[in-house]
Protein backbone atom coordinates (compact mmCIF):
# COMPACT_ATOMS: atom_id res chain seq x y z
CA UNK A 1 0.00 0.00 0.00
CA UNK A 2 1.21 3.59 -0.63
CA UNK A 3 0.89 4.40 3.06
CA UNK A 4 3.14 1.48 4.01
CA UNK A 5 5.69 2.53 1.40
CA UNK A 6 5.73 6.09 2.78
CA UNK A 7 6.13 4.80 6.35
CA UNK A 8 9.07 2.64 5.30
CA UNK A 9 10.78 5.60 3.59
CA UNK A 10 10.24 7.76 6.68
CA UNK A 11 11.85 5.16 8.90
CA UNK A 12 14.87 4.88 6.61
CA UNK A 13 15.25 8.65 6.40
CA UNK A 14 15.17 8.98 10.16
CA UNK A 15 17.72 6.20 10.53
CA UNK A 16 20.13 7.95 8.19
CA UNK A 17 19.72 11.31 9.94
CA UNK A 18 20.27 9.95 13.45
CA UNK A 19 22.55 11.84 15.85
CA UNK A 20 24.30 10.49 18.88
CA UNK A 21 22.20 11.69 21.80
CA UNK A 22 24.45 14.37 23.29
CA UNK A 23 23.56 17.82 24.62
CA UNK A 24 24.57 19.45 21.33
CA UNK A 25 22.33 22.47 21.99
CA UNK A 26 24.49 23.41 25.02
CA UNK A 27 27.77 23.54 23.04
CA UNK A 28 29.77 26.69 22.32
CA UNK A 29 30.26 26.81 18.54
CA UNK A 30 31.94 30.22 18.27
CA UNK A 31 35.18 30.16 16.27
CA UNK A 32 35.72 26.45 16.75
CA UNK A 33 38.02 24.57 14.38
CA UNK A 34 36.51 21.12 14.07
CA UNK A 35 38.67 18.04 13.78
CA UNK A 36 38.75 16.71 10.22
CA UNK A 37 39.38 13.04 9.46
CA UNK A 38 42.77 12.39 7.88
CA UNK A 39 41.19 9.40 6.15
CA UNK A 40 37.57 8.34 5.56
CA UNK A 41 36.00 7.23 8.82
CA UNK A 42 34.57 3.75 8.91
CA UNK A 43 30.81 3.41 8.91
CA UNK A 44 29.40 3.39 12.46
CA UNK A 45 28.17 0.22 14.10
CA UNK A 46 24.72 -0.60 12.78
CA UNK A 47 22.17 -2.47 14.86
CA UNK A 48 18.51 -3.32 14.39
CA UNK A 49 17.80 -2.38 18.00
CA UNK A 50 19.36 0.33 20.19
CA UNK A 51 18.70 1.75 23.64
CA UNK A 52 18.14 5.52 24.00
CA UNK A 53 21.06 6.93 26.03
CA UNK A 54 21.41 10.65 26.75
CA UNK A 55 25.10 11.49 27.22
CA UNK A 56 25.98 14.62 29.18
CA UNK A 57 28.87 16.45 30.83
CA UNK A 58 29.27 15.80 34.54
CA UNK A 59 31.82 16.29 37.29
CA UNK A 60 33.48 13.56 39.37
CA UNK A 61 33.13 15.81 42.43
CA UNK A 62 29.60 16.99 41.64
CA UNK A 63 27.38 18.33 44.42
CA UNK A 64 25.06 20.41 42.24
CA UNK A 65 23.55 22.91 42.68
CA UNK A 66 25.30 23.73 45.99
CA UNK A 67 28.76 23.63 44.39
CA UNK A 68 27.78 26.34 41.90
CA UNK A 69 28.40 28.97 44.59
CA UNK A 70 31.38 27.34 46.33
CA UNK A 71 33.49 25.72 43.58
CA UNK A 72 36.12 27.80 41.78
CA UNK A 73 35.75 25.62 38.68
CA UNK A 74 32.09 26.50 38.14
CA UNK A 75 31.54 27.83 34.62
CA UNK A 76 27.86 28.18 33.67
CA UNK A 77 26.43 26.72 30.49
CA UNK A 78 23.48 28.43 28.77
CA UNK A 79 21.11 26.49 31.06
CA UNK A 80 23.08 27.35 34.24
CA UNK A 81 24.57 23.89 34.79
CA UNK A 82 28.35 23.58 35.05
CA UNK A 83 30.50 23.49 31.92
CA UNK A 84 32.96 20.60 32.35
CA UNK A 85 33.85 20.20 28.67
CA UNK A 86 35.91 22.99 27.09
CA UNK A 87 33.25 23.80 24.49
CA UNK A 88 30.53 21.31 25.42
CA UNK A 89 29.70 18.38 23.17
CA UNK A 90 30.31 19.94 19.77
CA UNK A 91 28.47 18.39 16.80
CA UNK A 92 31.11 17.51 14.21
CA UNK A 93 29.72 16.72 10.76
CA UNK A 94 33.11 16.41 9.06
CA UNK A 95 32.89 12.63 9.34
CA UNK A 96 30.47 12.32 6.45
CA UNK A 97 30.99 8.60 5.91
CA UNK A 98 29.30 7.92 9.26
CA UNK A 99 26.09 9.57 8.05
CA UNK A 100 25.58 11.56 11.26
CA UNK A 101 27.14 14.13 13.58
CA UNK A 102 29.95 12.95 15.82
CA UNK A 103 30.50 14.49 19.26
CA UNK A 104 33.80 16.36 19.68
CA UNK A 105 34.77 16.82 23.32
CA UNK A 106 37.73 18.27 25.19
CA UNK A 107 37.63 17.28 28.86
CA UNK A 108 38.40 19.78 31.59
CA UNK A 109 39.57 18.93 35.08
CA UNK A 110 37.26 16.45 36.87
CA UNK A 111 35.10 16.13 33.76
CA UNK A 112 33.32 12.88 32.94
CA UNK A 113 30.98 11.77 30.17
CA UNK A 114 27.98 9.98 31.62
CA UNK A 115 24.56 8.55 30.76
CA UNK A 116 21.89 6.84 32.80
CA UNK A 117 21.82 3.22 31.72
CA UNK A 118 18.89 1.22 30.40
CA UNK A 119 18.34 -1.83 28.22
CA UNK A 120 15.15 -0.68 26.49
CA UNK A 121 16.18 -1.99 23.07
CA UNK A 122 13.89 -0.28 20.58
CA UNK A 123 13.96 -0.63 16.79
CA UNK A 124 16.76 1.61 15.57
CA UNK A 125 14.43 3.94 13.68
CA UNK A 126 12.29 4.39 16.82
CA UNK A 127 15.34 5.24 18.92
CA UNK A 128 16.24 7.81 16.26
CA UNK A 129 12.81 9.41 16.71
CA UNK A 130 13.38 9.60 20.49
CA UNK A 131 16.80 11.18 19.91
CA UNK A 132 15.31 13.72 17.50
CA UNK A 133 12.57 14.58 20.02
CA UNK A 134 15.07 15.11 22.85
CA UNK A 135 17.42 17.27 20.76
CA UNK A 136 14.62 19.46 19.39
CA UNK A 137 12.59 19.86 22.59
CA UNK A 138 15.40 20.62 25.07
CA UNK A 139 16.06 24.22 23.90
CA UNK A 140 12.33 24.99 24.02
CA UNK A 141 11.95 23.55 27.51
CA UNK A 142 15.04 25.42 28.73
CA UNK A 143 13.65 28.71 27.37
CA UNK A 144 10.38 28.18 29.25
CA UNK A 145 12.30 27.16 32.36
CA UNK A 146 14.50 30.29 32.19
CA UNK A 147 11.38 32.45 32.19
CA UNK A 148 10.07 30.67 35.30
CA UNK A 149 13.52 30.95 36.93
CA UNK A 150 13.47 34.74 36.50
CA UNK A 151 9.99 34.96 37.98
CA UNK A 152 10.62 32.64 40.93
CA UNK A 153 14.31 33.21 41.58
CA UNK A 154 14.89 29.43 41.54
CA UNK A 155 17.80 28.77 39.16
CA UNK A 156 16.95 25.06 38.86
CA UNK A 157 14.12 25.94 36.51
CA UNK A 158 16.69 27.17 33.96
CA UNK A 159 17.60 23.57 33.08
CA UNK A 160 14.03 22.30 32.82
CA UNK A 161 14.87 20.23 29.73
CA UNK A 162 17.53 18.32 31.65
CA UNK A 163 15.13 17.66 34.55
CA UNK A 164 12.36 16.34 32.31
CA UNK A 165 14.54 14.00 30.28
CA UNK A 166 16.32 12.94 33.47
CA UNK A 167 12.96 11.81 34.87
CA UNK A 168 12.16 10.00 31.63
CA UNK A 169 15.49 8.15 31.95
CA UNK A 170 14.44 7.08 35.46
CA UNK A 171 11.28 5.54 34.01
CA UNK A 172 13.06 3.90 31.09
CA UNK A 173 15.53 2.08 33.35
CA UNK A 174 12.63 -0.02 34.67
CA UNK A 175 12.49 -1.87 31.36
CA UNK A 176 14.72 -4.90 30.99
CA UNK A 177 15.39 -7.20 28.09
CA UNK A 178 16.31 -10.84 27.61
CA UNK A 179 18.08 -10.00 24.36
CA UNK A 180 21.85 -10.14 24.20
CA UNK A 181 23.26 -6.63 24.23
CA UNK A 182 26.62 -4.88 24.05
CA UNK A 183 28.08 -1.43 24.46
CA UNK A 184 29.50 -0.29 21.10
CA UNK A 185 32.29 2.31 21.29
CA UNK A 186 34.02 4.07 18.40
CA UNK A 187 36.30 7.04 19.09
CA UNK A 188 38.82 9.09 17.14
CA UNK A 189 41.86 10.33 19.04
CA UNK A 190 42.98 13.34 16.93
CA UNK A 191 46.07 14.09 19.04
CA UNK A 192 49.59 12.66 18.80
CA UNK A 193 49.55 11.12 22.29
CA UNK A 194 48.01 7.98 23.73
CA UNK A 195 45.21 8.60 26.22
CA UNK A 196 43.23 6.34 28.53
CA UNK A 197 39.59 6.31 29.49
CA UNK A 198 38.14 4.32 32.38
CA UNK A 199 34.77 2.85 31.45
CA UNK A 200 32.71 2.54 34.63
CA UNK A 201 29.26 0.96 34.82
CA UNK A 202 27.90 1.11 38.35
CA UNK A 203 24.74 1.31 40.42
CA UNK A 204 23.74 4.90 41.23
CA UNK A 205 23.19 4.88 44.98
CA UNK A 206 21.93 8.48 44.93
CA UNK A 207 18.82 7.35 43.02
CA UNK A 208 18.01 4.42 45.34
CA UNK A 209 15.47 4.44 48.14
CA UNK A 210 16.46 3.49 51.69
CA UNK A 211 15.00 0.00 51.38
CA UNK A 212 17.02 -0.76 48.25
CA UNK A 213 20.23 0.40 49.93
CA UNK A 214 19.98 -2.57 52.31
CA UNK A 215 20.07 -5.05 49.39
CA UNK A 216 23.18 -6.60 47.90
CA UNK A 217 24.50 -4.15 45.34
CA UNK A 218 26.55 -5.42 42.38
CA UNK A 219 30.13 -4.22 42.31
CA UNK A 220 31.03 -1.70 39.57
CA UNK A 221 32.29 -2.90 36.19
CA UNK A 222 35.56 -1.21 35.24
CA UNK A 223 37.63 -1.39 32.09
CA UNK A 224 40.48 0.78 30.88
CA UNK A 225 40.31 1.82 27.23
CA UNK A 226 43.71 2.67 25.74
CA UNK A 227 43.36 5.04 22.80
CA UNK A 228 46.39 5.40 20.57
CA UNK A 229 46.36 8.25 18.01
CA UNK A 230 43.78 7.51 15.34
CA UNK A 231 40.67 5.33 15.30
CA UNK A 232 39.62 3.16 18.25
CA UNK A 233 36.74 0.67 18.40
CA UNK A 234 35.56 -1.71 21.09
CA UNK A 235 32.46 -3.82 21.71
CA UNK A 236 31.92 -4.52 25.41
CA UNK A 237 29.68 -7.60 25.75
CA UNK A 238 26.64 -7.18 27.96
CA UNK A 239 27.61 -10.29 29.93
CA UNK A 240 30.44 -8.24 31.43
CA UNK A 241 28.02 -5.93 33.26
CA UNK A 242 24.88 -8.11 33.31
CA UNK A 243 24.80 -8.20 37.12
CA UNK A 244 24.30 -4.42 37.10
CA UNK A 245 22.04 -4.03 34.06
CA UNK A 246 19.77 -6.91 35.11
CA UNK A 247 19.56 -5.93 38.78
CA UNK A 248 16.62 -3.56 38.30
CA UNK A 249 18.59 -0.89 40.17
CA UNK A 250 19.37 2.53 38.65
CA UNK A 251 22.82 2.58 37.11
CA UNK A 252 25.17 4.86 35.20
CA UNK A 253 27.60 4.43 32.33
CA UNK A 254 30.56 6.81 32.60
CA UNK A 255 33.84 7.51 30.85
CA UNK A 256 36.59 9.19 32.90
CA UNK A 257 39.84 10.34 31.23
CA UNK A 258 43.06 9.61 33.11
CA UNK A 259 44.94 12.45 31.38
CA UNK A 260 44.07 16.14 31.60
CA UNK A 261 42.88 18.04 28.52
CA UNK A 262 41.88 14.82 26.74
CA UNK A 263 40.49 15.71 23.29
CA UNK A 264 38.37 13.08 21.50
CA UNK A 265 35.72 12.67 18.83
CA UNK A 266 32.99 10.14 19.70
CA UNK A 267 31.62 8.40 16.58
CA UNK A 268 29.59 5.69 18.33
CA UNK A 269 28.61 5.27 21.97
CA UNK A 270 25.52 3.09 22.07
CA UNK A 271 24.00 0.11 23.81
CA UNK A 272 22.93 -2.19 20.99
CA UNK A 273 21.46 -5.61 20.41
CA UNK A 274 24.38 -8.02 20.05
CA UNK A 275 24.96 -10.40 17.18
CA UNK A 276 24.86 -14.09 18.07
CA UNK A 277 28.63 -14.18 18.41
CA UNK A 278 31.03 -11.32 19.02
CA UNK A 279 34.02 -11.02 16.78
CA UNK A 280 36.41 -13.56 18.32
CA UNK A 281 39.53 -11.73 17.22
CA UNK A 282 38.35 -8.52 18.90
CA UNK A 283 37.38 -10.37 22.07
CA UNK A 284 40.88 -11.87 22.32
CA UNK A 285 42.58 -8.48 21.96
CA UNK A 286 40.54 -6.57 24.53
CA UNK A 287 42.69 -4.55 26.93
CA UNK A 288 42.95 -5.87 30.51
CA UNK A 289 41.13 -4.00 33.30
CA UNK A 290 42.81 -1.11 35.09
CA UNK A 291 45.47 -2.46 37.44
CA UNK A 292 44.74 -0.38 40.52
CA UNK A 293 41.38 1.18 41.38
CA UNK A 294 40.03 2.98 44.43
CA UNK A 295 36.29 3.67 44.55
CA UNK A 296 35.45 6.36 47.16
CA UNK A 297 32.21 6.45 49.12
CA UNK A 298 31.29 9.64 47.24
CA UNK A 299 31.53 7.62 44.00
CA UNK A 300 34.82 9.20 42.91
CA UNK A 301 36.94 6.78 40.90
CA UNK A 302 40.73 6.75 41.16
CA UNK A 303 42.76 4.52 38.86
CA UNK A 304 46.35 4.25 37.69
CA UNK A 305 48.98 1.85 36.36
CA UNK A 306 51.17 0.22 38.99
CA UNK A 307 54.03 -0.53 36.55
Amino acid sequence: MPCDKYSSRLKNRRARAVNLMFEFDKSDRTERHLVRPSEPASAPVRAKKRAPLLWGEHCTECAAPDCYTSCSLYDPRPDGRCRRFEFGALPNREFRSTGRAAAEIKFRRWARLMAKGNTLLLPSWMTSVVEWLVLRSSPILDSLGSLVARLTGDRRWSYLGYHIWDRVADLVKRFRTNRRHSLAIEILNPTDRTVELVLQISVDRSRMDEQSLTEDIPIPFLQTLRLDPGHFSEIVPGDSFAAIADSGLPYEIALDPLQEDTHLVFLTLELIESPERLNEEQAETQDPPVKCVIFDLDQTLWGWDTD
